[in-house]
């Protein structure tokens, strides 16, 4: 299968779960997002707000607000370059021309690569080994390898996002994650970026 089949494979397959699939995923996810070593050592964690079907992230992101960690939300930039700023819940938010929601402009406060412990990605689709599909953009994978080799990066989706013991394709400028968490598994690669 192509990438786009892919990506449109497994945009049906999110959006055919039940709304009480989706909150179990997503509770599942938490707890066993919020229980990584990585996720306990964090200060600083770069998280993403859903969108559309995505695996719902908004008790991470309470969690990680309630063990008093810095939250950061990405920005995507016009030149396909992100960004990650401070966010608190009473942040102002916006929603983009993409249907994102985003940290409004004048509330910004961006937090350098360096500085981020734990990076949370999104995705369509995922392999068993850390390939990843996005939406297409390369957002993440122009910024990952802006991170500190001590940063821990974490690929966030449900399992049926997860194409097991069959590579998907990708391309060179793709990045491979280390890890993958979803609400019934943690998928570890030996590839990295």
């Amino acid at each position: 299968m192509t990438a786009e089949e892919l990506r449109k494979q497994m945009t049906e397959a999110r959006q055919a779960l039940s709304p009480e699939a989706r909150e179990a995923a997503a509770q599942g996810f938490t707890e066993r997002l919020c229980a990584l070593p990585e996720w306990l050592r964090a200060d600083t964690v770069a998280l993403f707000l859903s969108f559309g079907s995505e695996l719902d992230t908004r008790s991470v992101i309470e969690t990680a607000f309630s063990e008093g960690k810095q939250v950061l939300l990405p920005i995507c930039q016009k030149d396909y370059h992100m960004i990650f700023s401070v966010y608190t819940p009473t942040t102002p938010l916006i929603t983009t021309g993409m249907g994102l929601e985003e940290i409004a402009p004048e509330a910004i406060q961006e937090v350098p690569p360096e500085n981020i412990d734990f990076c949370l990605v999104p995705g369509l689709v995922f392999d068993d080994t850390g390939a990843r599909i996005g939406y297409g953009a390369g957002f993440y994978d122009r910024f990952l390898p802006r991170l500190s080799e001590d940063t821990a990066i974490i690929g966030a989706g449900y399992d049926c996002q997860v194409i097991k013991n069959s590579p998907i394709p990708q391309k060179d400028t793709d990045v491979r994650l280390p890890m993958i968490v979803t609400e019934q598994g943690i998928y570890r690669s030996t590839k990295t970026l």
